[in-house]
């Protein structure tokens, strides 16, 4: 796993908690309760940081994100909101990404690089003109991209053929879910799981 360096947001988020440990750690009755609420934050990054590498049960991935799915139904509940007639998670849809992957490659405008799937942006607009239909101003907005891809994001990789391309499959690192697929062991590139699931629950439905 990546080590925080000084331009990393994390590090100043790291920062602010210590700064609200202070004074709690100062008080000879402090709680502990409250010391490991205000700590759970830098602990998980720097567990994270020693020991991610080595998580290999996906149990572990399902129990967190159940966690909060019951979270978020149970706060519709509180407020009055009725539940959804679809329900899609994107574990349940992975075969169906990596089908609608692999059709975007046969039609040109994705390829593979290092085990991972990149938007071929050059190809769509050689063929169909500029993505951003909506943001035209966005066109080329390498900072735009970094905020909307977040980890999958590195405008510098060499994995890319243009630096705006985007992941539509992201090879898995040490620690990581992972799924398998004709490019190795990796996971969807979040562009590309709403489309495959609206796809398959309208077929469905």
């Amino acid at each position: 796993m990546s080590k925080l360096i000084p331009e990393d947001p994390k590090l100043k988020m790291m920062q602010k908690v210590m700064v609200g440990l202070l004074p709690v750690i100062d008080k000879s009755d402090a709680d502990l309760g409250v010391l490991l609420t205000l700590a759970s934050m830098a602990m998980e990054t720097w567990l994270d940081t020693r020991f991610g590498a080595e998580v290999t049960d996906h149990s572990i991935f399902a129990a967190l994100t159940q966690h909060f799915e019951s979270e978020f139904h149970n706060d519709l509940k509180s407020l009055n909101v009725l539940p959804a007639d679809v329900l899609t998670r994107v574990t349940d849809y992975v075969p169906e990404i990596v089908d609608y992957v692999q059709k975007i490659i046969d039609n040109g405008y994705a390829y593979a690089s290092s085990g991972s799937v990149y938007f071929d942006s050059a190809a769509w607009r050689r063929d169909r003109g500029y993505l951003a239909k909506l943001k035209p101003e966005s066109v080329g907005n390498l900072d735009a991209l970094a905020e909307g891809e977040g980890k999958f994001s590195d405008v510098n990789s060499k994995e890319k053929k243009n630096q705006v391309d985007f992941a539509l499959w992201k090879s898995s690192k040490p620690g990581e879910p992972f799924w398998d697929s004709p490019w190795g062991k990796g996971r969807p590139g979040w562009h590309i799981e709403c489309s495959a699931m609206q796809i398959r629950s309208a077929i469905t439905s």
